[in-house]
């Protein structure tokens, strides 16, 4: 139950930042789609970021904490005088994506990949932090040696 609080709230804290975001920069821009998957049996994070027409060379990618930044732009359209838009839906401009993670993960591990559309990225959990302080570890083996 508590899983689904936390997800609840960063989506709504996400939804919000998005908002704001869009506010400050003037833009209204666009949000692409994300999927977030935390893989426990596999120890990673994976983000799947819809970005179908957009130039890799101007995506960047970050990682402050447990959040992840995702920005780029996706071109206008094409534009001609002899031309005119029947329907427009494909949304356009500049976007900036932010990721509460709800996980702590080692950022030197990151791998990101782009195929058909779909940029994934996978982030490693970090293993536990260690506690201040001392900690005895018990040597187990054989006597005498």
């Amino acid at each position: 139950m508590f899983r689904e609080f936390e997800r609840l709230q960063r989506e709504i804290e996400e939804l919000f930042g998005s908002l704001s975001e869009r506010e400050r920069s003037g833009s209204l821009g666009f949000l692409p789609a994300v999927d977030v998957l935390h893989d426990e049996a596999q120890g990673r994070v994976v983000v799947l970021v819809e970005l179908a027409g957009v130039d890799l060379r101007g995506v960047v990618v970050e990682l402050h904490g447990r959040a992840l930044v995702i920005s780029g732009e996706r071109p206008l359209g094409e534009s001609s005088s002899s031309c005119s838009y029947q329907q427009v839906e494909i949304e356009r401009g500049r976007f900036r994506r932010l990721i509460h993670l709800g996980a702590d993960v080692e950022a030197r591990g990151a791998r990101a990949t782009y195929v058909d559309g779909i940029l994934r990225i996978e982030l490693p959990l970090a293993r536990e932090r260690a506690r201040e302080g001392r900690t005895k570890v018990k040597v187990t083996g054989a006597r005498g040696r």
